[in-house]
């Protein structure tokens, strides 16, 4: 198979990612798992456009993961949990992160709990994520409890301390938390 075939093959699943949710939605079937099922094609179409596209983990854009993040957003809870057990063989933590924030914007507190699990499964790799980004999501991780708060400042801490790369320091993201910040992030470069 050459890469123009598995590129036919994902935007084919695509397609029927988006007609299992446009059956949903016209028909108003009492099918409540369709919207899950288009979840569950639309993200193998995204694993197999990621195998044709090696540069991946940094892409900036997708039709694919707009997609995927506007039907997370639509369908809840179910979603994100969804998406929380299989985010990393498909998309970047940057892409992950966005969804759980987008999604946890209503106010719902389930919505608001499973958008903070999902941006603490993300925060281990804090090395690709924004200073916004970790800000945001330890905001949203604090605002379920201290244990939550906790968790995401020790992975912010250990992927800080991975070495060679820009993060916010551990005094930076407690600072931040705290709401007692005076000033830009201190950033450490671990070597």
């Amino acid at each position: 198979m050459n890469l123009q075939s598995i590129e036919a093959e994902a935007y084919s699943m695509f397609e029927l990612a988006k007609s299992v949710l446009m059956l949903y939605n016209t028909t108003m079937t009492t099918y409540e798992r369709l919207p899950l099922a288009a979840l569950e094609i639309g993200l193998f179409a995204l694993n197999i456009h990621n195998y044709c596209s090696p540069n991946w983990y940094s892409r900036t854009y997708s039709t694919y993961v707009s997609w995927i993040e506007n039907l997370c957003v639509d369908v809840g809870v179910n979603a994100l949990r969804m998406l929380n057990e299989q985010w990393e063989d498909t998309l970047t933590p940057t892409e992950a992160v966005q969804m759980a924030l987008r999604a946890s914007r209503p106010g719902d507190s389930s919505v608001k709990r499973t958008s903070a699990e999902l941006v603490l499964s993300c925060l281990i790799y804090s090395q690709s994520l924004t200073s916004a980004d970790i800000t945001a999501g330890i905001n949203l991780c604090r605002e379920q409890d201290d244990e939550m708060l906790e968790r995401a400042c020790s992975a912010v801490e250990n992927a800080s301390a991975q070495g060679g790369i820009l993060t916010p320091s551990p005094l930076w993201v407690f600072q931040e938390t705290a709401g007692i910040r005076d000033g830009p992030p201190v950033v450490e470069r671990s070597l």
